[in-house]
């Protein structure tokens, strides 16, 4: 790049910072009052307190002749108890996978969002969905990106919780214009 380039790019963006008022001292104070609101944990992270703790975790496999697999998985609030975070431990495809996962709820964007890698993987995977106040239903939708399909596809994945001691969740796999059940998952609390 240029050395004329640069300069015209510095000047534009001297001349933008220069362009803006100055927030007064009650702008200031109410805008860190809403950072200060929007970074404290609120109603979703309490619900999601409630997930962290031991748990025995049971996988199905449909794609694979319905093979079932055992696990399990330790569950703790971090970071303030903003986020839930997740450390599972599974048989996957004749070895042993573990994964980490931290799921979050975003008060700005009024989302749970999620990141997740794992040992069978470089990959990391970024979700994002939403959870029905009246079902409790958890909907995560995350792009993945693999081997099959470098250009990516959507997954969905649905948490339901029949009661505080149990998860069932149903990942599903966008293959073409169809959805299709690649995994199901039981957590059940450890006693």
């Amino acid at each position: 790049m240029s050395l004329l380039v640069l300069l015209l790019i510095a000047s534009l963006v001297f001349a933008l910072h220069s362009s803006m008022a100055e927030p007064s001292k009650e702008e200031m104070a109410a805008l860190m009052a809403r950072f200060k609101e929007a970074a404290e944990p609120s109603a979703p992270h309490a619900w999601l307190a409630k997930l962290a703790g031991e748990w025995i975790l049971e996988t199905t496999s449909p794609m694979q002749g319905g093979s079932k697999t055992q696990g399990k998985v330790s569950a703790k609030m971090i970071q303030g108890g903003r986020f839930l975070q997740e450390e599972l431990t599974s048989e996957w495809m004749g070895g042993t996978v573990t994964r980490i996962q931290v799921l979050g709820y975003d008060n700005v964007q009024a989302k749970y969002l999620t990141t997740s890698t794992a040992s069978n993987s470089t990959s990391i995977f970024f979700g994002q969905g939403t959870r029905d106040e009246s079902t409790g239903v958890l909907t995560i939708h995350t792009p993945i990106h693999d081997p099959m399909t470098p250009e990516g596809r959507m997954s969905r994945t649905v948490v339901t919780y029949p009661n505080s001691d149990e998860q069932h969740i149903q990942v599903y796999d966008t293959q073409g214009d169809r959805e299709v059940l690649v995994v199901e998952m039981t957590m059940r609390r450890c006693q």
